[in-house]
């Protein structure tokens, strides 16, 4: 009976001790927390939603910016547009806009202060009633991927060919795995200053062979792809029977110096055609062909000679499509869009991208074709 007594007592006495230290844990963490947060919350009032502050390093033109804004001008040329001139205030903007892309590893046109690009470009001192646009991208570091990419995606395409922008700036920001991503934002003149720096160059890019070397205002090439799945040993009929292929040139240091497209048609098995170039001096250059939704491929040889006076024939070349998502490579992340629209074909906003035989049909034949172009390309 009265070991029953001392175990009760001890309960009595040990109960109200354990309350005590829970209530004293509690309050600690309750203070803790209340701290914290008073200390975000002095962060978040001290973080104007008007910063558009970056590093000074930043504003230096990077080689592969300089090189975009040169394929621009040159693409705007083609199509007798104005060039853009490097505008300071915009390279700014779009540094920041690609820091914070780089930050998050995600590709937005929304930045880390939640703002909307004309909001951005506000605080950044660009004078929006002047007219603005914007492309993004994310993938290599290589500028004519980039370019090839906003080219062959129609609004971006429009925003390029825009004869009302007369001035831009670039910004490429890469991460610890040498992802890029790239900002660029176009504005209008009026009372904005061009940079304060040195302007990229853009309209003399070094060229191969003798500065003697004839030059034509034209050099045509003439080119025969063959898509794989169509034609022989694939779809002999295809609906679409022409098709937009396009043509970077680069000097043997792989410097761009031109780009073209045309429309080839189909002749049973191959489309075939010609493309011109634009101006370019008489000698030997790298060649490379793509197309929408397809995998941008070197002719072999690597040399190609263009002659002025006279259409250069371009060696048969084949394309792999499946290039879904637009980064020249082709992988699991293709794979996957094209499963998710192949299950889904009203979530599709362009059914015609896996019909990759072109007989109008997205069946098990589109499949395997994906995953041969897949297999063909890893071994390759």
């Amino acid at each position: 009976m009265s070991r029953r007594r001392i175990f009760a007592s001890q309960y009595h006495i040990m109960y109200p001790l354990f309350l005590v230290i829970f209530l004293t844990i509690g309050i600690f963490f309750t203070i803790y927390q209340s701290e914290k947060n008073l200390q975000l919350n002095s962060h978040a009032a001290g973080m104007t939603t008007t910063n558009c502050t970056i590093p000074s390093n930043k504003i230096a033109i990077k080689t592969q910016e300089q090189q975009l804004f040169g394929l621009i001008n040159q693409y705007r040329l083609q199509h007798n547009i104005n060039q853009l001139n490097w505008n300071d205030t915009l390279k700014q903007a779009a540094a920041w806009q690609s820091m914070h892309m780089q930050s998050q590893h995600k590709l937005s046109h929304i930045d880390s202060l939640n703002r909307t690009p004309d909001i951005r470009l506000t605080n950044c001192g660009y004078n929006i009633n002047n007219g603005y646009g914007e492309v993004i991208a994310e993938g290599p570091q290589n500028s004519s991927i980039i370019f090839s990419s906003w080219e062959n995606n129609a609004p971006n395409n429009r925003i390029l060919l825009d004869p009302k922008y007369t001035i831009a700036g670039i910004d490429m920001e890469t991460t610890s795995s040498g992802n890029a991503y790239w900002t660029m934002d176009f504005g209008a003149n009026a009372t904005q200053t061009p940079s304060s720096g040195s302007q990229p160059i853009y309209q003399n890019f070094p060229r191969s062979g003798s500065f003697s070397a004839p030059t034509t205002a034209d050099m045509k090439i003439f080119v025969s792809v063959k898509i794989y799945g169509i034609g022989k040993n694939g779809n002999p009929k295809p609906i679409h029977t022409s098709r937009k292929i396009t043509a970077y040139v680069y000097t043997d240091k792989i410097i761009p110096v031109a780009s073209g497209s045309g429309i080839l048609t189909f002749n049973g098995n191959t489309f075939t055609g010609t493309i011109h170039l634009g101006k370019l001096t008489q000698g030997k250059y790298v060649v490379k062909l793509t197309a929408n939704n397809m995998i941008q491929k070197l002719t072999i040889p690597a040399l190609q000679t263009l002659l002025v006076n006279k259409i250069n024939p371009i060696p048969q070349i084949t394309l792999y499509q499946g290039d879904l998502n637009g980064d020249h490579v082709l992988n699991n992340a293709d794979y996957n869009l094209f499963l998710a629209c192949f299950y889904n074909l009203f979530s599709c906003s362009d059914t015609k991208a896996i019909d990759l035989n072109d007989d109008g049909k997205i069946n098990i034949i589109d499949y395997n074709l994906l995953l041969q172009n897949i297999a063909m390309l890893h071994n390759n």
